[in-house]
């Protein structure tokens, strides 16, 4: 009798967490999907953004090309835009808002993602309210970080989205996935896919998943006893092919036309000026959660040295835990990013905040751990985390800039509506040409000819109209 009452008090407390947890991912998920949708939609505005849904090129590395290694972010773009063709396009009839629909749709299950790797391997053995608490915590921290309006996910075209912050969210939670391994013997079909897509990414993401695997090996040979090369390969191997496929990307973006067109600019090599471009960004974060989080971390290391000895703390930050692994990591991402932002554009990529997540991911790990450790250890900060978590999420909502970019890209739009729906009606006319009147405003004269070949290609290629028109924007 009484292990029946206790086996039904265990099924009743299972079923509770799984109720907390399904409550808990639908209100993130559709915070996040609000975010994208309706706070801030990115509408397809740029010249970029009508050339990148059309242009299909090869899902591998093409020898020579432009962007010979960027396959993820080339490949997602087109598959979205057909996904909004076929699934939302015909309820709405408004192409430009079925791609937006579907963006958000997209972007929202990659964060969820994310955010649930993040908390997988941060989380620890904490009981499922501390992981709660947690989790709202870090979802709320990519919403409040910076003071000037943006945030983690902001952008402001649909190129840049797929390219560096879609790029970002799957890098970061490969880094999380595998951060969860015990060794790297072994793969699954998926993790080698997930791997090739990390590094045919970016050259600004994928060191994320390299110098994790390269610290990793080297603490996992140093670790085994046999030191046999058949052994290091066999449970190495990971680690071995993310490198691998790194200095394939390396190689083979050295050979891209991008590169050849960066070798004969006359760039200095100003390294002070990616320095300062990088210290900017860093004081435009938020003082008051640069301070939380500097005080969580100082609680951390005082609560760690009074429950351990000396001995014990050396071992568990060089050998068995991952910390010493994520230092050196956020150290040599560092590093990286300064050397490639002074050899690509000097000062004008780690200005961006899609570019910034990168050099932010290993310290907000690092970060995240201080603060799972002091919530799990101390019950007065447990209690406090309801308050800081309530201030986060108003912070978020209604001390934001969000709503100014809704409307330039509302106004953008509205435009390119207005293009589309007098290409449909010169299609059912079999008018051959359409004149649109604009500002340089809205089309300068730097994108008027992309524009002008690529919105009659997409519409063409995505079946809006029948017959392919030529587009022509004159001034007032």
């Amino acid at each position: 009798m009484d292990e029946s009452m206790e086996e039904r008090d265990m099924n009743l407390n299972v079923n509770k967490d799984c109720l907390k947890w399904i409550m808990t991912w639908t209100v993130i998920a559709a915070g996040v999907l609000i975010y994208f949708e309706f706070a801030n939609p990115i509408y397809m505005r740029t010249a970029d953004d009508w050339f990148n849904i059309v242009n299909r090129r090869y899902a591998l590395p093409v020898y020579g090309t432009y962007n010979p290694g960027k396959i993820l972010p080339e490949t997602l773009f087109p598959v979205i835009g057909e996904l909004a063709r076929w699934l939302v396009y015909p309820f709405n009839h408004d192409f430009i808002s079925a791609v937006t629909v579907m963006s958000g749709i997209v972007l929202t299950v990659l964060a969820v993602i994310y955010f649930y790797e993040i908390l997988s391997c941060t989380a620890g053995d904490m009981h499922t309210n501390g992981k709660i608490v947690l989790l709202f915590s870090v979802v709320l921290l990519h919403f409040v970080l910076y003071h000037n309006g943006r945030n983690m996910f902001s952008n402001s075209n649909l190129t840049d989205m797929y390219h560096y912050v879609a790029v970002y969210l799957i890098n970061a939670s490969a880094v999380c996935h595998f951060m969860k391994r015990k060794n790297g013997s072994g793969m699954k079909a998926l993790e080698l896919l997930l791997i090739y897509l990390c590094f045919f990414s970016n050259m600004f993401q994928n060191i994320l998943l390299a110098v994790y695997a390269f610290y990793r090996m080297v603490r996992d040979i140093y670790m085994d006893e046999n030191k046999k090369i058949s052994n290091i390969l066999q449970k190495n191997l990971v680690w071995i092919v993310c490198l691998g496929f790194w200095m394939v990307d390396l190689f083979i973006e050295k050979t891209g036309k991008r590169a050849s067109e960066l070798a004969m600019r006359e760039i200095d090599f100003d390294i002070m000026a990616s320095v300062r471009s990088c210290l900017q960004t860093y004081m435009s974060i938020r003082m008051e959660v640069k301070l939380v989080l500097l005080l969580f971390g100082m609680a951390a290391m005082i609560l760690y040295i009074r429950q351990n000895t000396v001995k014990r703390i050396m071992k568990d930050f060089f050998i068995h835990k991952q910390l010493g692994i994520l230092v050196l990591s956020s150290l040599t991402v560092g590093v990286y990013l300064l050397l490639l932002d002074a050899y690509t554009n000097a000062g004008l990529y780690l200005n961006r905040t899609d570019v910034y997540n990168t050099l932010l991911f290993y310290p907000g790990i690092i970060s995240l751990i201080c603060v799972r450790y002091v919530i799990h250890n101390s019950k007065a900060v447990y209690c406090v985390m309801p308050i800081l978590i309530y201030i986060m999420l108003f912070q978020s909502v209604f001390h934001s800039n969000v709503y100014y970019r809704y409307e330039h890209n509302m106004e953008m739009k509205e435009f390119e509506c207005e293009v589309i729906q007098k290409m449909i009606e010169a299609d059912r006319e079999g008018v051959k040409e359409v004149q649109i009147t604009t500002t340089k405003d809205l089309v300068d004269e730097a994108s008027k000819q992309w524009l002008e070949e690529r919105i009659p290609e997409v519409l063409y290629r995505y079946g809006v109209v029948y017959e392919w028109k030529t587009l022509k924007f004159t001034y007032e």
